[in-house]
């Protein structure tokens, strides 16, 4: 019967091979069902050489298997650590890979991301590992969240993909001047991968969230180059609406006057200057009165 050769073997002090019988006898276990005695057999092929990595690696995937996540994250953790601490090539990949069995189990654990950004030498890896812990902490805590899209951030500014996660979590957390500055950060990056397309797509959130004649000017000028007539009026008129709520005539005035002279007779921007004209001359027909009767009296 196989399951006494690994006892065998161990009386012989045939220790590596010993662990190997251990570690067959094992998957043997496993596939009829065994699983109590299948961890005593792996135990059992750890405890000949505790400090062995690879004999400690077979439990903690056993538990991660079946469900036991704390004592899988732990181990992993433990795995990890170890292999860290040898400080070379092949070790480091390996604590990777034990750092990444931990997190997929507890994602909350907010060292595992630092202790696997540090073994990694790839920075946009690195930066991956930082965005993978902002979009967690995300829906749980924003200042965790803020912690890790800054390290990804700070590694490399010049990777679009790095802003997302900083801009998605100043939306939750509705800082608006913030929000701005990111959008007005990350158009200049996509101004110089030339990405004219994404560029203009942040200068339009600029504007709704804080309406800016400047970033207006270069949103029209952008779609009359591209020949796109109709995206150009639509935020001529935006232009427009936003000084008129303002109650800045003179400006919605020439502004109107500049859209016209691309857009001749347009009814939109008509029916806009009526109501500038009519505001501004009420505006100063009120002046008119009061002043008239400031000198009557």
């Amino acid at each position: 019967d196989y399951q006494y050769i690994p006892e065998i073997l161990k009386k012989k002090e045939d220790i590596l091979s010993a662990a190997l019988a251990y570690l067959y006898l094992a998957k043997y276990q496993i596939q009829e069902n065994q699983y109590e005695k299948a961890l005593a057999s792996l135990v059992k092929a750890r405890d000949l050489d505790p400090d062995d990595i690879e004999l400690n690696k077979p439990i903690a995937l056993f538990y991660k298997e079946n469900g036991r996540d704390k004592e899988a994250f732990d181990l992993f953790m433990r795995i990890a650590d170890t292999l860290a601490e040898k400080r070379d090539e092949m070790a480091s990949m390996q604590a990777i890979e034990a750092y990444k069995n931990a997190l997929a189990i507890d994602p909350d654990f907010q060292e595992a991301y630092l202790k696997l950004a540090y073994l990694i030498q790839d920075k946009q890896q690195k930066v991956n590992v930082y965005l993978t812990a902002a979009n967690h902490f995300l829906k749980k805590d924003v200042r965790i969240a803020k912690r890790f899209a800054m390290e990804a951030f700070k590694l490399n500014p010049e990777q679009p993909l790095n802003y997302f996660p900083y801009i998605q979590m100043l939306k939750k957390q509705g800082k608006i001047d913030e929000l701005v500055k990111a959008y007005l950060a990350l158009s200049n990056v996509y101004k110089k991968a030339k990405d004219k397309k994404n560029k203009r797509i942040c200068l339009r959130d600029v504007v709704e969230l804080k309406p800016s004649g400047q970033i207006y000017e270069r949103i029209t000028k952008s779609y009359l180059k591209l020949g796109k007539n109709e995206k150009s009026l639509q935020y001529f008129l935006k232009w427009i609406d936003f000084n008129i709520s303002e109650k800045r005539w003179n400006e919605a005035e020439t502004i109107a006057q500049r859209t016209l002279v691309h857009f001749k007779d347009n009814v939109q921007v008509l029916e806009r200057l009526e109501v500038i004209y009519n505001n501004f001359l009420g505006e100063h027909l009120q002046s008119f009165i009061r002043w008239h009767i400031c000198i009557t009296f």
